[in-house]
């Protein structure tokens, strides 16, 4: 991630309203938790500025799985998983449609935001609404 895009995440980050919980988290290859859910808004920002890419394989789709099965932990009515990603993946094991049937079991709503090096780079966006 570069610096204008750790800016951009900040930015949203303080419209969240204080009846919202959030946490952070950071993957390639393993899902790291940076900062807990529930923590303060202050926390997640001093750790957004430490974030960056290690260059190590992106498994995106198995991430977002591990991702849900952590938020659906939480007491909330409502859960939301905002992704930010380069987009790129290479996942061996888990898919696009494994993702889609996890939302639906357990009723997460993911707004992802890509963060394309180049419009090579950029990979065709998928768009589930149901």
């Amino acid at each position: 991630m570069t610096i204008n895009d750790i800016e951009h995440i900040k930015k949203l980050l303080a419209k969240i309203e204080a009846h919202h919980i959030v946490g952070l988290a950071s993957f390639d290859k393993n899902l790291q938790i940076e900062v807990p859910i529930e923590a303060s808004t202050e926390q997640l920002i001093a750790e957004l500025n430490k974030l960056q890419a290690v260059g190590k394989t992106t498994e995106l789709y198995r991430n977002t799985l591990k991702s849900i099965a952590t938020i659906t932990r939480i007491g909330a009515d409502k859960k939301a998983i905002y992704l930010f990603s380069d987009g790129q993946t290479e996942d061996k094991a888990y898919f696009h449609q494994d993702v889609i049937r996890a939302v639906r079991n357990f009723l997460v709503i993911i707004n992802s935001i890509d963060y394309s090096q180049s419009v090579s780079l950029s990979v065709p966006c998928k768009q589930y609404v149901g």
